[in-house]
């Protein structure tokens, strides 16, 4: 996935996307802080990307992983900051995603 993916940053948030099924992880680093911090921001990342469903390419199998920064987020720049990064790898993959299927 990191070798031959799309990957898009923001504030918040970085998505790193392939070709696939449609499908949507998240993933937090033990920087964040302890496992109840590392939840917590995977929730609302998780519940950001709910929100936003017509960000969400159908064929990109895409990774969100929540930065440091995300744990303490006002929830309205996170979920806008979410909308903004599956917009860009989206956009990314536009063209290609079309000629590989």
């Amino acid at each position: 996935m990191f070798g031959e993916g799309k990957r898009a940053a923001g504030k918040f948030v970085r998505a790193y996307a392939v070709p696939g099924e449609g499908r949507l992880g998240f993933a937090t680093a033990k920087a964040i802080g302890g496992k109840p911090c590392r939840n917590r921001s995977k929730r609302r990342v998780r519940e950001a990307a709910r929100l936003s469903p017509d960000r969400i390419a159908a064929k990109l199998d895409i990774v969100l992983f929540a930065k440091k920064e995300s744990a303490k987020a006002p929830w309205h720049e996170l979920a806008e900051d979410v909308r903004n990064v599956l917009g860009l790898v989206a956009q990314r993959w536009d063209g290609e995603l079309e000629s590989r299927l």
